[in-house]
């Protein structure tokens, strides 16, 4: 796990998220989601392999851009 003062997210070219899912809790809070970046708070996590699920909405894009 990551100490306390890293910041966790994934990159993405997302325009809005419809729906977050981590470990199986539904995350509806917008602090998730600033600045195309997906936050993952460390008490979300846990040790080990996590599932991050989401839908979201983005342009269609043929210049290999996405989710990093």
């Amino acid at each position: 796990m990551p100490s306390t003062n890293e910041e966790l997210f994934i990159n993405s070219n997302a325009l809005a998220i419809s729906e977050l899912t981590i470990n199986e809790t539904l995350r509806v809070d917008k602090k998730y989601f600033t600045q195309q970046r997906i936050r993952l708070e460390l008490e979300d996590l846990r040790e080990g392999w996590n599932i991050v699920s989401l839908k979201y909405f983005t342009p269609y894009q043929k210049n290999r851009t996405g989710l990093h």
